[in-house]
């Protein structure tokens, strides 16, 4: 029994990585034939209906009304993330990225570049605050806006929300305290733009005293920032 119920959860965690990875490259609702189609799973549709209905019970999927899918929980998002911390993917994201950063040495130096070079790779709002200095860069305000769902109905109503929480970022970030490397928030549990449809992720700098982080959409391709982020911290 033991063995089976081990088996289980593994199989669970299979499909909900898949569910995972298939909503971040698509932005749709996840069928369960698509995903036997697609990952070549050794699954019926059946089987994996039946782990769907489970995942959605302990809060990991929701049935969106216009389709027969799944759609990712803030929840799944963050088990994702933990597993590709664990799994090595951000390293191996982490040595390309030291690569193309030892090509601009000289951008490690200037902050203000350095926040554009974050806003420019990963298409999101960048920032960099160094404490004893009291210095603070932002970048890429463009990215926010552009990463609203224009198919939602309350799109102004986000917007409005996304200026208002801006006007307090400064004071925010310059409090924020990294405890955990990488910092991590999903969706609504950000403190700083409280809207379903960011992500930000946070790093200390290594030699100074100071924090940097980006805030983008929440299908950002986590590996790849992750990646740079840990890359930046190390060099700077």
């Amino acid at each position: 029994m033991i063995i089976i119920k081990e088996e289980f959860q593994k199989r669970k965690k299979r499909i909900l990585q898949k569910v995972v990875s298939s909503y971040l490259e698509k932005g749709e609702p996840v069928a369960s034939s698509f995903l036997v189609y697609r990952y070549h799973l050794d699954l019926s549709s059946a089987t994996i209906r039946n782990d769907f209905q489970r995942l959605s019970k302990e809060g990991y999927l929701y049935k969106c009304h216009i389709s027969s899918g799944r759609l990712p929980t803030d929840k799944a998002l963050k088990f994702f993330i933990s597993n590709i911390l664990e799994s090595g993917e951000i390293d191996q994201w982490k040595h390309k990225w030291f690569e193309k950063l030892k090509e601009r040495i000289s951008m490690l130096k200037d902050f203000d570049k350095l926040a554009e070079f974050l806003s420019e790779e990963t298409k999101s709002f960048s920032f960099f605050y160094l404490s004893d200095e009291d210095f603070l860069v932002k970048k890429g305000l463009r990215y926010l806006f552009a990463n609203i769902d224009n198919s939602r109905n309350n799109v102004l109503e986000l917007i409005e929300e996304i200026a208002e929480s801006l006007e307090k970022f400064d004071k925010q970030i310059k409090n924020l305290k990294i405890e955990e490397s990488p910092l991590v928030y999903i969706g609504r549990e950000n403190p700083f733009v409280k809207i379903d449809c960011l992500s930000f992720l946070g790093e200390k700098s290594h030699s100074k005293n100071g924090i940097f982080g980006i805030l983008g959409s929440k299908r950002m391709p986590y590996e790849k920032n992750l990646g740079l982020i840990k890359a930046v911290s190390e060099l700077v």
